[in-house]
């Protein structure tokens, strides 16, 4: 077996799927993790029970960024295991306070709308269908324990070797 094993997650759109990558050397890594739906728990613990895996196995979950299909599952898999959550600077405060975060952006949306929006028209469809998908998007997240929280710093990740390192 090749690894690293793709696990294809569903998102909100019905016809789309997001990846996920599963690890098992040297110790079982999640690198994204999906969803917090039922759909996306099942459809994970199913990728993870065919290489005779649980939950329980994964001791690191590494999150790439801070959309709630890379996320969503973050919290639950750490309530349910012993793993480590690992984010990024950027994706930090969406892993300790994904509330404020996600308000945060919703008010940033609505503003670009508004600048964008004809003045005259009092409340536009636009800010119904958004208030609609911003709640629905935030139940798609669950809070991450903090204990479970690690922060990796991607600087170290994109540095190139120094000329003297090459040979």
């Amino acid at each position: 077996m090749k690894e690293p094993i793709r696990i294809e997650l569903p998102t909100l759109h019905p016809d789309m799927t997001v990846n996920a990558y599963l690890f098992l050397h040297p110790e079982v890594v999640l690198v994204d993790c999906g969803l917090h739906s039922p759909k996306s728990w099942e459809v994970l613990t199913g990728a993870l029970a065919k290489e005779g895996l649980t939950i329980q196995a994964i001791k690191k979950v590494y999150i790439t960024h801070a959309h709630i299909d890379h996320m969503g599952l973050a919290g639950r898999i750490a309530r349910s295991s012993d793993a480590e959550i690992w984010v990024n600077e950027y994706t930090y405060p969406w892993a300790v306070d994904v509330k404020s975060m996600w308000t945060h952006r919703a008010q940033m949306i609505e503003q670009v709308l508004r600048a964008e929006s004809d003045p005259q028209e009092a409340n536009p469809p636009i800010f119904t269908f958004l208030a609609n998908f911003l709640q629905h998007a935030l139940q798609q997240w669950e809070d991450i324990p903090l204990a479970s929280i690690r922060q990796y710093n991607t600087c170290l990740l994109y540095t190139s070797p120094s000329p003297r390192d090459r040979g």
